[in-house]
């Protein structure tokens, strides 16, 4: 488990990374790509990205993001992601 220090505008986050974050965000990841592909299924997948943001924000972001925050917090979590991917190769 990794535990990082965000500053987005004036507020100050703790991101934590572990198994179960990175679980979640590769899910996420696939639902945002399928949601493109996948326009008749809109709704489904839109459900299913909001059920899985709510998790982050359960499991990896504290304390709750505002509704602003909240996207440059995901995509730096994807970032975060990525850099264990590498490092772990």
């Amino acid at each position: 488990m990794e535990r990082y220090e965000l500053q987005i505008g004036n507020r100050k986050y703790t991101i934590v990374m572990n198994d179960k974050t990175n679980m979640i965000l590769m899910k996420l990841k696939r639902l945002y790509s399928t949601s493109y592909e996948d326009i008749d299924s809109f709704d489904e997948i839109s459900n299913a990205i909001s059920d899985s943001i709510n998790e982050l924000k359960k499991y990896a972001i504290t304390p709750e993001p505002t509704g602003e925050d909240l996207d440059k917090i995901i995509q730096e979590l994807f970032k975060f992601a990525e850099k264990r991917v590498k490092e772990s190769r």
